[in-house]
């Protein structure tokens, strides 16, 4: 089973995982430079950096970067600590980076105007994908964003069941009105979207941010 393949397939399904690889070696080692181990939000593994207490101290921080979001290095010094040998004849030391496997991110627009096409654009340039939302049909088209993920037209009661909001999800309203904003911005709320911004209307003032 291919390691970065599985990786693709978490960040598909939403999941997170983490993965963790030996970047640097003294002596004798159970295993080698470079190999990796993948750890899957349910506990189970793809690949291996060696076995025994090594792998099982690896398997317990991951669940710590997975909570955290955070990249963890971590050395073993098999010298030093010979319960990390596990029965085998090594010597060495090895570092092993633990770092995060998340689920690719997902910007909702809300509003098809000049804003949200300018927006659409720079976040898929950034790793985004995209879900464009508009009342107005000529707004939210695969023409009108082409390099959107999906785009939705109707009314926005009717749009809301359908979207796939999660924990890794952005939203930002930039709709045509007011009313649009505030009946989205309750919705919004609602919901898990690790962040909700929209753009401020009051006179003279440039629009931006709100981080929940």
């Amino acid at each position: 089973m291919d390691i970065f393949e599985e990786i693709i397939k978490l960040r598909k399904e939403g999941r997170k995982g983490a993965l963790a690889t030996i970047i640097q070696v003294q002596g004798s080692i159970p295993s080698y430079e470079s190999s990796k181990i993948l750890i899957r939000d349910d506990g189970s593994i793809v690949g291996t950096v060696g076995g025994g207490c090594v792998e099982a101290e690896v398997w317990s921080v991951a669940q710590d970067v997975m909570r955290e979001e955070k990249p963890r290095r971590l050395h073993f010094n098999l010298n030093n600590q010979p319960e990390y040998d596990n029965g085998l004849i090594c010597g060495g030391s090895l570092d092993i980076f633990v770092e995060p496997v998340l689920s690719t991110p997902t910007l909702y627009l809300f509003g098809g105007g000049h804003v949200s096409l300018y927006v659409s654009k720079v976040a898929t340039l950034a790793g985004f994908e995209v879900v464009v939302i508009d009342d107005r049909e000529a707004f939210a088209s695969k023409e009108r964003f082409p390099e959107a993920l999906e785009t939705y037209a109707g009314g926005w009661e009717e749009i809301f069941p359908k979207l796939r909001v999660n924990e890794h999800s952005y939203v930002l309203l930039v709709t045509r009105g007011h009313k649009g904003d505030l009946t989205c911005l309750r919705w919004a709320l609602k919901s898990p979207a690790r962040f909700i911004g929209m753009r401020l209307r009051p006179r003279r003032s440039p629009w931006r941010l709100s981080r929940r």
